[in-house]
C-alpha cells in the first residue's frame, strides 16, 4: 500500500498560515465582538482618532504648563526683591536678639524668686540648687581662665567646592572644621576646665558642635570666625595641660601644616553666659543637707559635648 501523496508546500505551513490567516486572531476577535454588539444595538466606542485627539490636546496642555512654570521659574527678580528679603532677614534677626534678651532677663527673675524662695530653707539646699545649675550649664559663671581664639588660615575664605575642605586642594585646608573645635573644646574639658564656651555659647553636656554647608553650628547656632573658646580654670595648669595634650598637639599641627591661626590669652576673669534651657528629663526630692554644695563664684565641672 502506498503512502498518501505529500502536499508540495508541506514544508512552508508556515508561509501557509500567514497567507490563509493574514488577520492576527486577537484582532480577527475583536473584530467579532464589534461586529456582534454593533448587530445587538450596543453603542459603539469612541473611534481611534478621536481617542488620539484627546490625548494630542493633554499632552500640548501639560506641555504648555510645563513651559510656562519653567519661564516663571527662571525669570529675573523684580527690582528691590533682595533688598526686601535683605531688610526682612535684619528684622527677623533684631526680633530674635530682642527675645534672647528678654529670656535672660526671665531666667534671672526665676533665678532671683528661686533663691528668695529658698532662702527659708538653709543654707545646704540653695547652695545644692545653684550647684545643680552650674552642673546643668543653665546658670551663667564668673572666675579666671583661658581664652584661645582660632581662625582660617589667611585667604581661606572662600566656599570649598563641596565635601570635606581638607581634601580640597589649595588655601580650602586652611579653613577651620567643626571636628577641629570639638577636638579643641574636648581638650580643654581633659585638661581641667570648668566650663567652656564657644563665641559665646556655652557648652553642657547636651551641647552639639556640627556642620552644615560650610557654617559651623553650636546647639544649631551658626558661628563666623574667629572661633573664641573661653574656660574657666586655672590658667596656668589649664594651659600647661592643654598643650600636653593630644587636643594640643593636634591644634599645633592645623598651625604648622595649615597656617591656621591660633592666639591663646590667660584672663583673670572671663564671664561665661548660661546655657540654653533644655526640657526637664529627670527630677527627685531633694533632702535637706544632701547635694553637693558650690556657688557660682566656684563652678564645679560639667559634662563634655
Amino acid at each position: 500500500m502506498s503512502a498518501p501523496a505529500r502536499a508540495p508546500d508541506a514544508s512552508m505551513s508556515l508561509l501557509r498560515e500567514t497567507a490563509d490567516r493574514a488577520l492576527d486572531p486577537g484582532y480577527a476577535s475583536a473584530a467579532a465582538r464589534r461586529e456582534a454588539a454593533t448587530r445587538a444595538g450596543e453603542p459603539r466606542p469612541p473611534s481611534t482618532w478621536a481617542r488620539s485627539a484627546w490625548v494630542a490636546a493633554v499632552a500640548l496642555a501639560l506641555g504648555a504648563g510645563v513651559s510656562v512654570a519653567v519661564a516663571t521659574l527662571r525669570a529675573p527678580a523684580p527690582p528691590g526683591a533682595r533688598e526686601a528679603l535683605v531688610e526682612k532677614i535684619a528684622e527677623r534677626r533684631a526680633a530674635v536678639t530682642s527675645s534672647s534678651e528678654r529670656v535672660e532677663q526671665l531666667r534671672a527673675d526665676v533665678d532671683a524668686r528661686a533663691d528668695a524662695a529658698l532662702s527659708g530653707s538653709g543654707d545646704d539646699l540653695v547652695a545644692a540648687t545653684r550647684a545643680g545649675g552650674l552642673l546643668a550649664g543653665t546658670t551663667a559663671v564668673r572666675g579666671p581662665g583661658l581664652r584661645l581664639s582660632i581662625d582660617d588660615a589667611p585667604g581661606s575664605r572662600a566656599p570649598a567646592p563641596g565635601g570635606d575642605p581638607r581634601e580640597a586642594t589649595g588655601a580650602d585646608q586652611g579653613r577651620v572644621l567643626d571636628r577641629d573645635l570639638q577636638v579643641v573644646a574636648n581638650g580643654l574639658f581633659t585638661a581641667g576646665a570648668q566650663t567652656v564656651s564657644v563665641n559665646g555659647h556655652r557648652l553642657t553636656s547636651l551641647s552639639s558642635i556640627r556642620v552644615a554647608g560650610q557654617a559651623i553650628l553650636v546647639d544649631y547656632q551658626p558661628l563666623t570666625p574667629p572661633y573664641v573658646l573661653e574656660a574657666i580654670g586655672e590658667p596656668g595648669p589649664l594651659a600647661e595641660g592643654f598643650a600636653a595634650s593630644a587636643a594640643g598637639a593636634y591644634l599645633a599641627a592645623l598651625q604648622e601644616a595649615y597656617d591656621v591661626q591660633v592666639t591663646s590669652t590667660a584672663h583673670r576673669r572671663l564671664d561665661l553666659p548660661a546655657g540654653s534651657v533644655e526640657v526637664l528629663r529627670h527630677a527627685g526630692v531633694l533632702r535637706p543637707g544632701t547635694g553637693p554644695a558650690a556657688s557660682t563664684d566656684e563652678p564645679g565641672p560639667e559634662g563634655r559635648p
